[in-house]
């Protein structure tokens, strides 16, 4: 899977979600599938390979903690 800029998205990436309300999510992985999840929403993983969804990747969770709050 690749965002808007035609970067890979990894486990681990810090991403925004361009249509609609921005909101900004990490990417984990679970059953073979990559997910985004939104601020406290652990119980509720949205997958990222709804085309419905423009994604951009503007960091990750190592090198930019202060974006996930």
């Amino acid at each position: 899977m690749q965002d808007k800029n035609k970067n890979e998205i990894y486990e681990g990436d810090i991403v925004k979600r361009g249509n609609g309300p921005k909101e900004i999510g990490k990417i984990e992985k679970g059953y073979g599938q990559f997910y985004c999840i939104f601020g406290n929403a652990e119980n509720n993983p949205m997958p990222i390979n709804a085309e419905s969804w423009e994604w951009e990747i503007i960091g990750n969770i190592y090198q930019n903690k202060e974006l996930i709050k």
